[in-house]
């Protein structure tokens, strides 16, 4: 995905670090003394679940580690014992076989990582995984990947995990399907969101097979598939499947309009088209009414929208851009939110908030004295008088540090 404000592979980044497996691999192609190597990795990498988010070239240059072998040796060391870390490298060998050479290794620098990660790999999907990556020999291959196949899982990442280990994606979805039917509905532990970009990855590569599984057991797995594909309003089929299966919606809403900017889904819907400019409308509206503050990368993405969507290419019920359709149904109230529409949208809006809360005191300090003004004016009037009026002037005194008569009667 080419949005990067939300992160899209959070459920994997908590058990590998994906910089450093990335990192590791970069590190490979560059010492290769094979002329292909970076082509050949760049085929290898396409089909990855997880993709790299960012720059790694300098990476080991801290750490003063030159070449593949020394960090094998090393890592302990300079990056520390972390199962993440092992599980980083490992993988990362594993899937840069193809590109090695000697020249990477001195002495026995990689049979040493080999044997601890034999000795270290119990019954860690990931490092299992890493070994069957790491197997030349075909029917131990072939047996490494059948156990991996018949263990249980209990989270969702695992089970993808294990299926994109196939090379033969009929076969490992004819394998995992049942599992994964499970782990998409009540054992879930994958977010829409934060792994968006796993779903993303299973959508290209097992759209089509989960298709042909038309049982009542696969039919969230079948919904899933279409999210890239279809505005999927809260009063669709689709939806109803989704929120009956656990899935929040605002979860749903927020995904959908991520799948407009999945990049490796050259199909999906088109982000100029009419259906997209409904999809950022009905997200921009979800998040700006949502009732607690939102973390930053939510704002980012927000305010993404608005510059992208600033003006309509089709303009659907004549809405010249996105804050045009918004503002139908828009009721902002988490005092996060306020204040980034005043700093960042900058338009009028009729506001409502209880000044008198202290929840919305950081209004008075973050904004521009005049927006401040006009907006604590506005709620006033809005009041009707059901307020005493010396109460408003003590509590904009007690707020600004100014006399609201004194600095109105500058203004006007």
């Amino acid at each position: 995905m080419h949005i990067d404000r939300i992160p899209v592979y959070r459920v994997y980044q908590r058990a590998i670090d994906l910089e450093l497996y990335h990192a590791f691999a970069e590190l490979v192609v560059q010492t290769s003394q094979d002329d292909t190597a970076r082509r050949t990795y760049r085929q290898t990498r396409a089909m990855q679940i997880w993709q790299v988010e960012t720059d790694v070239s300098g990476y080991f240059e801290p750490y003063h580690l030159r070449y593949p072998g020394e960090v094998l040796e090393r890592f302990e060391e300079k990056l520390g014992n972390d199962v993440r870390v092992l599980r980083a490298l490992a993988l990362a060998l594993g899937n840069t076989c193809a590109i090695q050479s000697d020249n990477m290794f001195v002495g026995n620098q990689r049979g040493a990582f080999l044997q601890k990660l034999r000795r270290s790999a119990g019954e860690d999907v990931y490092l299992q995984g890493a070994l069957y990556l790491l197997e030349t020999d075909a029917a131990q291959r072939h047996a490494l990947l059948e156990k991996l196949a018949e263990r249980e899982c209990t989270r969702t990442e695992e089970a993808l995990f294990i299926l994109s280990l196939f090379d033969d994606r009929e076969r490992g979805y004819e394998v995992m399907h049942t599992q994964l039917s499970h782990l998409f509905t009540q054992n879930r532990t994958l977010s829409l969101v934060y792994d968006f970009g796993v779903l993303e990855w299973f959508i290209r590569f097992y759209a089509e097979q989960a298709k042909k599984y038309r049982g009542k057991a696969d039919l969230v797995l079948r919904t899933l598939m279409k999210l890239p594909y279809m505005n999927m309003k809260p009063d669709s089929r689709e939806f109803s499947v989704l929120t009956k299966a656990g899935y929040r919606c605002d979860e749903i809403i927020l995904a959908n309009s991520l799948a407009v900017w999945a990049d490796r889904l050259p199909d999906r819907l088109s982000s100029k088209g009419i259906t997209a400019e409904k999809i950022a409308t009905a997200c921009g509206r979800m998040l700006l009414n949502a009732p607690k503050d939102l973390s930053e990368e939510f704002y980012e993405y927000l305010g993404w929208l608005f510059r992208f969507y600033n003006s309509f290419t089709v303009k659907y019920e004549g809405f010249q851009g996105l804050w045009e359709a918004v503002q139908y149904g828009l009721n902002p109230t988490a005092p996060k939110t306020l204040l980034w529409m005043n700093q960042t949208i900058q338009k009028d809006f009729p506001y409502r908030f209880d000044v008198f809360d202290p929840q919305y005191d950081d209004l008075a300090k973050e904004l521009e004295r005049d927006n401040y003004m006009e907006l604590f004016t506005l709620q006033m009037l809005h009041s009707r008088q059901t307020i005493p009026l010396q109460q408003w002037l003590s509590r904009y005194q007690e707020l600004t540090g100014a006399d609201y008569g004194e600095y109105f009667g500058s203004r006007h």
